[in-house]
């Protein structure tokens, strides 16, 4: 009887040094996140879907790092996923932002400056805007457009 009094003690001793020291995470502490640095062959899966439309999966590879215009960026290709046929590339910039489009080896979208997908570090609820000129590409020519979302 007298041994299980003590580890009952040193049970609570333990549990109280833990709380004490902030290694037990409470409900109202915000969850953050940092920005991942990627490596040449990290992939990843993601979602998408779009308002009416059925949803839609990714896995895309970074398969250099390389500059887009002066700006150092991860080269991500489509590896699998429910989208349109054909070699889809992606210029991201280190930040996970992206910078342009390519497909079948000619740009597409390019985004100035780059299309602000995450803020870092993100936490639960966080919200940001973000401002800049998607430039399409087509066969006959060029388009701007100046996007303000939030």
């Amino acid at each position: 009887m007298k041994e299980k009094g003590i580890f009952l003690a040193l049970l609570l001793m333990v549990l109280a040094s833990l709380v004490a020291s902030g290694c037990v995470k409470t409900e109202d502490e915000p969850v953050e996140t940092t920005r991942p640095e990627w490596k040449v062959g990290d992939q990843w899966k993601s979602t998408v879907r779009a308002p009416g439309e059925e949803e839609s999966f990714l896995l895309r590879r970074v398969t250099k790092i390389e500059d887009f215009e002066g700006v150092p960026c991860y080269l991500q290709e489509l590896v699998q996923g429910n989208m349109p046929d054909g070699e889809r590339k992606n210029y991201c910039t280190l930040d996970l932002n992206e910078k342009a489009f390519v497909y079948h080896g000619t740009i597409k979208h390019k985004y100035d400056p780059a299309l602000r997908w995450f803020d870092w570090p993100l936490t639960v609820g966080k919200k940001w805007e973000a401002n800049y000129t998607d430039i399409h590409y087509t066969p006959m020519g060029r388009a701007e457009e100046t996007v303000v979302e939030s």
